[in-house]
């Protein structure tokens, strides 16, 4: 896997259809969609 640009995250978070998405960070991202 490794790193994902916070796009890519963001992509994954829309996918998922989790909201707030648009105001999180890459790193709230990451915990939103189970990357970390």
């Amino acid at each position: 896997a490794g790193e994902m640009t916070r796009a890519q995250l963001y992509q994954e978070a829309r996918r998922r259809n989790i909201p707030g998405r648009s105001k999180m960070t890459k790193d709230q991202l990451a915990k939103a969609v189970g990357f970390r």
